[in-house]
């Protein structure tokens, strides 16, 4: 296949499929253009002419580039249309079934040397190659969006992919200016495997509530280098689509834990807030510029006053923007008034204390299953008061953890802190300390002591 003589067939008009067919038309290949949608193929078209017109509008390209371009992209009403393709590249929605059943209708259309190529972001290129009945010419092409601008394509060689086949697709992106980098056909390939601990860890961060997701892509931004934090990259790719990548990768990894999508994903998708595509999704958007939220009025001046301390039993005033540590925490009586840095603060030790809680609680679980499951019948009976007592601290660890996330929660709902309309402070319970047991067992198994008490952490 020549570089500059090569006929590209693109099948699919959405963001992706657009942006394949500028990519190689500006590159001097003719590209056909298919879509199951009546006059999306056209409209496609349409959408890559006013790109390149703004483009030719500021002086980026020649007017006659322009042309010569939109010249070469050809809408097609069929996919019949497609015959004598060199290169046929699918960008339909991420559905195994779908693929398969589009590449095998293909397959008798085309020549028998032209490549099928998938722009599959998670799903195996060997499962999609598996419904054709020459797989050594089947291969995947993962784009990235804007595909014009995003100079990495991801070559997947399945299982049966002839080497000839990954040859012809490195020379082809390369030929249009993108880097080709060949990865092996594993869960997410490789940026999007990589991007699990961008996505799923920064999600964690926000479902967690220890930052907002302006906060997290600031982070991300100015600290850690990157041009884009992950929610700004969920909305630029849609979060219809990374959910569905997100489920995938999860599921071919044998439901590793590090991969486990969000809780936070599945109700925005449901509500429509995939990002840009949509108007809405952790930002908002008028076309394709992003609307920032109105600054935050400034706090009431008697804020910064003295703490007011109303009557309530063992209560204690932190003075607002002292300094408080641990120790003073663990220290007051039954409640205590904050500010909001010495509450961010509390806040904090109480995220910590609840990573502890859930590892003993897990800790916990996993020596019952063991007795349940391995233990041999007639050491369980010598292990009976061992499994009584886990079996209580497994249910005092679960209720603090209840407490906890109580807490968290009216940390969050402004249930803490200073009232914004009096200034008047609201107290905040001592949570920092967590019931434990001490078990006094007698050698020969006649008595048995459980004693709870509450210990200072």
């Amino acid at each position: 296949m020549s570089q500059q003589r090569g006929v590209i067939g693109v099948i699919g008009a959405g963001t992706m499929g657009r942006g394949i067919v500028q990519l190689f038309a500006e590159a001097g290949h003719e590209v056909r253009l298919y879509d199951t949608q009546d006059g999306a193929a056209a409209r496609g078209r349409d959408f890559v002419a006013d790109l390149l017109r703004r483009a030719a509008d500021k002086g980026r390209i020649k007017p006659e580039q322009m042309e010569a371009t939109l010249g070469r992209i050809r809408p097609q009403s069929e996919l019949g249309g497609l015959a004598g393709c060199d290169v046929v590249i699918e960008a339909v929605i991420e559905d195994l079934g779908v693929k398969r059943e589009l590449f095998r209708a293909l397959e008798p259309i085309v020549g028998e040397h032209a490549i099928l190529a998938s722009n599959t972001s998670s799903l195996l290129v060997a499962e999609i190659a598996a419904a054709c009945a020459r797989p050594l010419r089947v291969a995947g092409l993962h784009f990235f969006n804007p595909v014009p601008l995003m100079k990495v394509v991801e070559v997947i060689a399945a299982v049966r992919t002839a080497p000839e086949t990954v040859a012809a697709l490195k020379q082809l992106v390369e030929g249009a200016g993108h880097r080709a980098v060949v990865a092996a056909d594993q869960p997410g390939f490789l940026v999007n495997h990589a991007g699990r601990g961008l996505y799923t860890e920064g999600l964690r961060v926000v479902e967690e509530q220890a930052a907002t997701p302006a906060q997290v892509d600031t982070l991300m931004r100015e600290a850690a280098g990157f041009r884009m934090g992950p929610f700004e990259l969920l909305d630029l790719t849609g979060l219809d689509v990374s959910g569905k990548v997100m489920e995938s990768i999860y599921e071919q990894f044998q439901h590793e834990p590090r991969f486990r999508p969000s809780s936070l994903v599945r109700p925005r998708i449901a509500a429509g807030l995939y990002g840009r595509k949509s108007g809405e999704g952790w930002y908002r958007y008028e076309g394709q510029s992003r609307v920032e939220p109105a600054a935050p009025r400034p706090a009431p001046a008697k804020l910064t006053q003295a703490a007011k301390p109303v009557a309530v039993r063992k209560a204690h005033a932190f003075k607002p923007g002292d300094t408080v540590t641990e120790d003073d925490i663990r220290a007051m009586p039954d409640s205590a008034y904050m500010d909001d840095v010495q509450l961010e603060y509390f806040r904090g030790l109480l995220l910590k204390m609840r990573n502890e809680v859930l590892a003993r609680e897990l800790d916990v679980k996993e020596r019952l299953h063991q007795r349940e499951v391995f233990a041999d019948p007639a050491d369980r009976a010598t292990a009976e008061e061992e499994h009584w007592l886990d079996l209580r601290l497994r249910e005092r660890e679960s209720m603090l953890l209840r407490k906890i996330d109580d807490a968290l929660r009216r940390i969050r709902d402004k249930e803490y802190g200073y009232c914004v309309k009096t200034g008047e402070p609201i107290g905040i319970p001592r949570l920092l300390a967590r019931p434990t047991a001490t078990v006094c067992v007698d050698v020969k198994g006649q008595d048995e002591k459980v004693e709870t008490h509450f210990r200072d952490r």
